[in-house]
């Protein structure tokens, strides 16, 4: 674990959080994408789409 390295080595720990980031980003992309067809099917408002979600 890089985290635990008394001298981590700044280009590994670059590379592990790009793809991290990177993973986040998909899983970001996936978790928006059902409430965007929602929004673009109903062609809702901002703020009726969020009392949707507070729901």
């Amino acid at each position: 674990m890089i985290a635990a390295e008394d001298e981590p080595d700044p280009a590994k720990a670059h590379v592990a959080l790009s793809a991290r980031f990177a993973d986040l980003a998909d899983n970001a992309r996936v978790f928006m994408g059902p409430r965007r067809r929602t929004i673009d099917l109903h062609d809702i408002e901002v703020e009726a789409f969020l009392t949707y979600m507070d729901r």
